[in-house]
């Protein structure tokens, strides 16, 4: 894995959280976020973070409107760039200006998780990784430039918030102080010349 200095990255994010009763898919509830990051590479220590072109909508009952704020939200999200070193595929620290919002934060260390390859300085299938969802047993397989990632979220250790994307954007209700009964994180990454291509992220929780 490398990104050569000197060089821009730029990858479409999207991220949908969808919450809705077990067994009825169709009476849900969420919201969607969308947006252009780039990652700007002075050296392997040495990479930013950028949002540009955010946008984010509600979802309801497969209807999309967009989310009440929307400049508000927008501004945060793209206000400040967030420094990060990269090694051997981990990402061992991120340098966020003290005056970050904690939600704004989690959904930028969600994006850079989802650049995060453990397996590729270890060569382990199963080991632990530490990113937004906390210290995790993960397992991985891989087949040529294709790579999987498995998580069990409700094995994690020191995960700081119940569930990680968008949740912290959603306002509290009861379900955030339930019990989880199955928490998981399953992740395809495509790789070209050593660089992530596309990724493909989806994370349940029952409650």
């Amino acid at each position: 894995l490398q990104f050569q200095e000197g060089h821009r990255y730029s990858y479409r994010y999207t991220s949908v959280t969808k919450t809705s009763l077990q067994g009825n898919i169709y009476n849900s509830s969420g919201i969607s976020l969308t947006c252009i990051a780039n990652i700007d590479v002075r050296d392997r220590c040495n990479l930013i973070l950028k949002l540009q072109n955010v946008q984010v909508k509600t979802i309801s009952q497969g209807n999309e409107e967009p989310q009440r704020g929307i400049e508000s939200i927008r501004d945060k999200l793209e206000k400040h760039p967030l420094p990060f070193s990269f090694q051997d595929g981990k990402i061992p620290r991120i340098c966020a200006v003290t005056e970050e919002e904690a939600w704004v934060l989690n959904i930028k260390r969600g994006i850079l998780s989802i650049l995060q390859n453990s397996y590729a300085s270890s060569e382990n299938n199963s080991l632990q990784e530490t990113d937004v969802s906390g210290h995790c047993p993960t397992n991985y397989r891989t087949n040529g430039s294709v790579l999987w990632k498995t998580k069990q979220l409700n094995h994690c250790s020191q995960r700081s918030v119940a569930f990680t994307s968008l949740h912290s954007m959603m306002p509290p209700d009861k379900s955030s102080h339930q019990h989880l009964l199955d928490s998981r994180l399953e992740c395809t990454h495509k790789y070209k010349d050593g660089v992530l291509e596309n990724a493909s992220c989806t994370e349940s929780n029952l409650l």
